[in-house]
């Protein structure tokens, strides 16, 4: 069977704060009832006791006066005497009729019939007495009798109400066992629907919030999926939309970027071979002027075309950062070919490239180690001075391989320290620079190193200059989704 779904968060909450209510106000409902009833019961239950006592009572003091009466009768044989017993005789004949009515199990009964008969028989003996003649007595003794009736009466009624209180404890404890039972079954059932409403609001706002966040990620390949209330599976299905759009943008970005890339290396190689041949003394001897600005289009031009492979290089990493290509390599293999890579600018700068590689062998992507520790490299051979020193260290800590590389250049302002990894951030432009980086470098780096489960930071270096560390697992471990 299908259940309707709210089509509100509104209504979600409102369905779950009447679910989780119902079974409390149940529960209250069923201890008022119990309590009234238990109420009731004990206020009969008293008023019975009281008027019972009370009748009881009453028939002790009226027996005492009809026998007192009927004795001053015998004596005196007066007529106002005889209508005082008769008085005394017909309260307590009334008040026989009313325990009787009282009496409504019947347990009475037999009792007060009983004492009617000896009663009346007592009013005979009274009322047939004729003072002087030789007739029979009053029967005073039938008063003693009627006495322990009357004793007897109030014994079982003592009796009765001591059972009837038995009976409302008894009646009292299962009524609290009851409520025990319905408040420890309610209970559960109240805190069950509450988990299971909070999970049916908490869920499609973390589907959103994690969905945010993969956007904000860059991760535009998962479709947004948001199940609840139909406002909510609207507003997932404009996150996806939002989804498909900046992929296409993204897209659109990097074709761009490739295709300017490559637009602009076609006149570069131009400017390159002309300065070459400028250098070279090709078309004619050039003055001292003339040879130190063909160096410094020489330079530029080099570093131009750096910041175009690194633009191809980010474009392709931004298409594949998601996916690695795992293998095992010897890390300082990888290091040897980069600086063989960059061999010509450590001879023209006459740099001194020292290494201290420790033998590690690494479970990760290799293509994307070698990018992260080219582009550090290269930056440390652009900003380091002529003559200057290069440092680079493997070393094994743990399940870690840590790997720093230091120069002598200008370092990292402390002010930008938080910021140079973040992509197209540009810090302020060193002395004797002509050309500005791209500002991308550095972010490739980054996310290589985090798609590995590394980091990488920037370290203070006493003696000036920068001095970048990779710390990154030796055993590449893919992240649980």
């Amino acid at each position: 069977m299908h259940l309707a779904r709210p089509k509100s968060v509104l209504g979600l909450i409102l369905a779950g704060f009447t679910l989780v209510a119902l079974p409390l106000i149940w529960g209250v409902y069923r201890g008022a009832n119990h309590v009234e009833q238990l109420a009731l019961h004990s206020e009969t239950l008293v008023l019975h006791a009281v008027q019972v006592t009370r009748e009881s009572e009453q028939l002790v003091e009226l027996l005492t006066d009809m026998e007192r009466y009927a004795r001053q009768y015998e004596v005196l044989a007066e007529t106002p005497l005889l209508q005082l017993y008769e008085e005394k005789n017909n309260g307590f004949l009334a008040a026989l009729g009313t325990l009787e009515v009282l009496d409504s199990n019947g347990t009475m009964m037999e009792r007060l019939t009983a004492m009617r008969a000896a009663v009346v028989e007592l009013r005979d003996s009274v009322a047939g007495y004729v003072p002087g003649s030789d007739d029979a007595p009053i029967d005073i003794d039938g008063f003693a009798r009627v006495g322990d009736m009357v004793q007897a009466l109030s014994t079982e009624n003592i009796r009765s109400i001591d059972e009837q209180v038995a009976s409302l404890q008894i009646t009292a404890s299962d009524a609290r066992s009851s409520l025990f039972w319905q408040s420890a079954a309610l209970v559960p059932v109240a805190v069950l629907l509450a988990i299971l409403f909070t999970i049916l609001i908490a869920r499609p706002i973390r589907q959103m919030g994690r969905a945010i966040h993969l956007l904000g990620d860059g991760s535009f390949t998962t479709p947004v999926s948001v199940s609840g209330p139909a406002e909510l599976i609207a507003l997932g299905e404009e996150l996806d939309w939002l989804r498909r759009r900046l992929m296409e943008l993204e897209q659109e970005k990097n074709v761009f970027l490739r295709q300017m890339s490559h637009e602009l290396k076609t006149p570069l190689a131009s400017i390159r071979e002309g300065t070459e041949l400028l250098s070279d003394g090709t078309v004619g001897e050039l003055s001292a002027t003339q040879s130190e600005v063909v160096e410094i289009l020489r330079e530029s031009g080099m570093e131009l075309e750096q910041r175009i492979e690194n633009l191809l290089s980010f474009s392709t990493w931004q298409q594949s950062k998601g996916e690695l290509t795992v293998g095992e390599f010897e890390i300082a293999n990888v290091i040897d070919t980069v600086v063989d890579n960059h061999r010509m600018e450590v001879v023209t700068k006459k740099l001194k490239v020292r290494t201290s590689l420790k033998p590690v062998t690494l479970l990760a992507d290799r293509d994307k180690v070698r990018m992260a520790i080219d582009n550090l490299l290269s930056n440390a051979v652009k900003y380091s001075p002529i003559g200057g020193r290069i440092g680079i260290r493997v070393a094994r800590r743990a399940e870690k391989v840590v790997l720093d590389i230091l120069d002598e250049g200008p370092g990292i302002p402390e002010d930008e320290r938080e910021r140079i990894f973040e992509p197209f951030f540009q810090g302020k432009m060193p002395t004797g620079r002509h050309v500005r980086g791209t500002g991308i470098g550095l972010s490739v780096v980054h996310e290589c190193v985090e798609a590995h489960g590394g980091k990488i930071g920037v370290r203070i270096r006493p003696t000036g200059g920068a001095h970048f560390r990779i710390t990154i697992p030796v055993t590449y471990e893919p992240q649980a989704a």
